[in-house]
């Protein structure tokens, strides 16, 4: 991990103010202008000025970024991510971009501010732009649950793992699938996961000449194309629950995606594909630790049959 390399003194002289001025562009606090503190912030971006430590006892912070905890997998995935942390010595840092392109920029930069040596992130920004913006921070970044290129990546492999899961359930002899994913047409957002698990629909799809299959993206269409030997394959878990609890014929086979922890503590009855979080976890704090390899690295994954 990176230590200071600035003292707060030096980076007053090279911005020509007071020590005092450069504490309040640091903490942001009121009583200096705001070309003068985007100045002093730049500055101290350029000289790769870290924040004191919370203690002299940690070895470090660490922030954690995802959409929300609305959906069960980022719940158990921070919980896991902050106590394979805190087993290391580290402290964490979470807060949530609410699928806002923008909140994911300030929270970036709040915590760079706040003195992370690395970041967590599930991104919801993309492209090589967003790419060299992380790599501008001079610190370890890795992605989870979506990937942004140039950026390392621990997680499930989805397209292959969605792939395996069509072709579990083809060969259990269903001749009409119904992909069902809401979020499928929003192009602005990073939608990795989503078009990745949906390609690997597709292919184990193109290799069936005799299945009718349909892509929808709302509860109500899921009923049009209800036939007696249809299956309907959610993108998440999530999306499956809404699916079983809509009102739809209990015969037609409902599958998800990342056995969140409501399957179990509910017995719910659900197919879906499972890997391990712990493992995955542990992947994530390895690699900030020691951040050398930035190849992609896939947690091997299983199809969980109630």
């Amino acid at each position: 991990m990176k230590n200071n390399k600035i003292s707060t003194e030096r980076l007053a002289k090279i911005c020509n103010v007071s020590q005092g001025t450069v504490d309040r562009a640091l903490h942001n606090r009121k009583g200096i202008s705001e070309n003068t503190k985007k100045h002093i912030l730049a500055v101290a971006r350029e000289y790769g000025y870290r924040p004191n430590k919370i203690s002299n006892e940690n070895k470090g912070l660490i922030g954690i970024i995802v959409f929300d905890l609305y959906n069960e997998y980022f719940s158990e995935l921070v919980m896991l991510l902050e106590k394979a942390l805190r087993s290391k010595g580290y402290y964490s840092l979470v807060m949530f971009s609410d699928k806002n392109k923008e909140t994911e920029l300030e929270c970036i930069e709040a915590m760079y501010n706040a003195g992370v040596d690395g970041i967590i992130l599930c991104p919801i920004n993309k492209g090589i732009e967003f790419s060299k913006y992380l790599y501008s921070w001079k610190i370890p970044v890795v992605t989870v649950g979506n990937k942004v290129e140039g950026i390392k990546y621990i997680g499930i492999d989805n397209f292959s793992a969605m792939q395996d899961l069509t072709e579990y359930v083809l060969n259990k002899n269903y001749k009409n699938l119904i992909y069902y994913c809401p979020v499928m047409e929003n192009d602005d957002l990073n939608m990795y996961a989503q078009e990745q698990r949906y390609n690997g629909f597709k292919s184990a799809i193109s290799q069936n000449n005799n299945i009718n299959f349909s892509v929808v993206n709302n509860i109500d269409d899921c009923k049009l194309y209800l036939r007696s030997d249809t299956a309907i394959i959610a993108s998440t878990d999530v999306y499956a629950l809404e699916v079983m609890f809509s009102g739809i014929d209990t015969n037609t086979l409902v599958v998800g995606f990342d056995n969140i922890p409501s399957i179990y503590n509910y017995k719910i009855p659900l197919l879906s594909v499972s890997h391990d979080k712990t493992l995955c976890a542990n992947a994530v704090l390895n690699y900030l630790i020691n951040p050398q390899n930035n190849d992609d690295e896939y947690i091997s994954y299983s199809i969980q049959n109630p």
